[in-house]
């Protein structure tokens, strides 16, 4: 990944896209590098659920701990073995500790508008930048879902493809001026 670029993973519905791209970016924050990770099709906690089911089993050699998690087991708290609490507990720790403090979920406000997530996606940077960190890394997810609410010279937003177009020039421009990398799926 270079900085100044717009680096988008294609592939058909279902095939993890997501997944992926998650992975990759826990790691970078992982590394101490600052993500922001504006997901517009799931919610908050089941990408959370994703991660700690993705790091219970990274940390399966500790033999304390049962490596068959899933984020379907992690969601239903309440039917938990005593392994399954004990190996999540201990993937919520190693998460909290190694990753939490660089990755920013979808802010609060963002929708699926072009503008809200232009909007986030300036504010994080200059928050950033202001304390003398360098700007985040952008992931925005699901790019079919973006919905281009900015006008052009005609006063009128594009729509459908010409709007996605748009989009995608938006984001590159993003990425060139701010120094960062943006992910797109």
């Amino acid at each position: 990944l270079m900085r100044k670029t717009l680096v988008t993973l294609g592939a058909a519905p279902g095939m993890g896209k997501t997944a992926i791209a998650q992975y990759i970016l826990e790691n970078i924050a992982e590394n101490g590098r600052d993500v922001l990770y504006i997901n517009l099709e799931m919610d908050r906690s089941q990408l959370i659920a994703r991660s700690l089911a993705r790091t219970a089993y990274r940390y399966q050699a500790n033999a304390n701990y049962q490596a068959d998690i899933t984020a379907l087991d992690i969601m239903r708290g309440y039917s938990w073995s005593a392994a399954q609490r004990q190996t999540i507990e201990y993937a919520a720790d190693l998460y909290k500790r190694n990753i939490a403090p660089h990755f920013i979920y979808t802010p609060e406000g963002v929708n699926n508008s072009m503008s809200s997530i232009l909007k986030a996606c300036e504010e994080e940077p200059n928050r950033l930048t202001a304390s003398g960190e360098k700007p985040p890394i952008i992931c925005i997810d699901y790019l079919q879902l973006i919905t281009y609410d900015i006008p052009n010279a005609n006063g009128k937003a594009p729509e459908d493809t010409e709007g996605l177009k748009q989009a995608i020039a938006d984001l590159k421009t993003f990425a060139k001026d701010h120094d960062t990398i943006i992910l797109t799926s």
